[in-house]
């Protein structure tokens, strides 16, 4: 994207929603209590080793990619930085928190889900290009031969590290209480994988 399409030269938290903590009702534990903003939940999750390699791989990706190297949004791509990659998952965060109809709306000022630090961060269609591009390895750079022979030994080799290292954190920092309830995850994908299931019987929307 453009130069304008980046963040601004501060870290555009300033006005971020706090996600308060009710001590009455089950909560996880072990959370510092000044951990109360989606980027303070970004860094308790991700240590800055992982978040250096998500903007490594962006970058290369939104460069590179097949998918995306030709696409007229990313010819004129300004990499993307630490505290970029950040303030881009803490809007994740946000998103994945407070459910809306459609995540444009944070954008459109004078909405009802407009929000400002969200617009101050970044525009929506810088969010669009890192999301697009967002990946944790450079997979595309290597050989067929080589991702078949990985593929092989562990069809999960390019999470499996940051998977592991979200797991332990997650166990330091968000040991649950009583009553909590966990749904699945279904994310939309279309591509191809071994370990992809497909239940016909399951009804769209259920």
């Amino acid at each position: 994207s453009s130069g304008s399409d980046s963040s601004s030269s501060d870290d555009g938290m300033a006005g971020a929603p706090q996600f308060g903590r009710d001590k009455t009702q089950p909560r996880a534990i072990r959370i510092p209590r000044e951990c109360k903003t989606p980027a303070g939940f970004v860094q308790l999750l991700f240590p800055d080793s992982h978040i250096a390699e998500f903007v490594t791989a962006v970058n290369a990706a939104a460069r590179t990619h097949p998918r995306l190297k030709d696409q007229v949004r990313f010819a004129k791509w300004k990499d993307c930085d630490h505290q970029e990659m950040i303030s881009f998952l803490a809007v994740c965060v946000y998103l994945g928190v407070c459910k809306i109809q459609n995540r444009k709306y944070i954008w459109k000022q004078g909405g009802v889900f407009h929000q400002a630090w969200v617009a101050r961060v970044m525009t929506l269609r810088r969010f669009e290009c890192l999301l697009n591009a967002f990946n944790c390895c450079t997979y595309w750079m290597l050989s067929a031969e080589e991702v078949a022979r990985r593929n092989a030994e562990n069809c999960f080799w390019q999470i499996e590290g940051l998977v592991q290292e979200c797991n332990r954190r997650c166990a330091a920092h968000f040991k649950m209480g009583r009553a909590f309830s966990i749904d699945e995850a279904v994310i939309p994908w279309k591509g191809r994988h071994r370990a992809r299931c497909y239940n016909p019987s399951k009804q769209i929307g259920r």
